[in-house]
């Protein structure tokens, strides 16, 4: 667009240069070295601005080319969208179910929850984390099997941190003291 404007700005230059030089009035009878320059330049320009008319024309081409094209790859685009929403909602999908148990939950623990942050490897969030579950007690981390494990892991996607940080044994020695 921007070439278009270009060639466009220059036709109109051409234009105006080759008005100027009809508006000069040289003597027929008297012909000179100006005159012969000033047809040559006029015919000059006048082959310029055909030139850059078929500029413009092939610039236009291109550009309506490239607007198809882009209007192509749009409508694919929307296409293989709509394709894989639908593949993703025909697809089965391993739920939080599918990966252990989660433990028990506990609820009205406004009295009872332990500081969870006492546990290393539980900051602010992760304990946070861990009373949107339900699990605000050091006996119920201590009471974790296997599957509860996995759930937790599972679910808030820990990756093994509790193991790692070996949060059971922890919550077994608070409870303990």
């Amino acid at each position: 667009e921007r070439q278009i404007k270009i060639i466009q700005l220059k036709n109109e230059a051409i234009n105006k240069e080759i008005e100027i030089q009809k508006d000069r009035r040289i003597n027929v009878n008297q012909p000179n070295d100006t005159e012969t320059k000033t047809s040559e330049q006029i015919a000059q320009l006048k082959t310029l601005n055909q030139q850059l008319e078929k500029q413009l024309k092939a610039v236009q081409l291109e550009n309506e080319k490239i607007n198809q094209e882009n209007k192509r790859q749009k409508e694919k685009l929307i296409q293989a969208t709509n394709k894989n929403t639908t593949e993703d909602k025909q697809a089965p999908k391993e739920t939080i179910q599918d990966r252990g148990t989660q433990p028990k939950q506990l609820t009205n623990v406004k009295d009872q929850a332990d500081d969870l942050q006492k546990i290393k490897g539980i900051g602010p969030v992760i304990e946070q984390s861990l009373h949107g579950i339900g699990i605000y007690t050091y006996q119920q981390i201590a009471d974790f099997n296997e599957e509860n494990i996995l759930w937790v892991d599972t679910y808030l996607a820990f990756s093994g941190r509790i193991k790692r940080d070996k949060w059971i044994e922890q919550c077994a020695d608070l409870v303990k003291s």
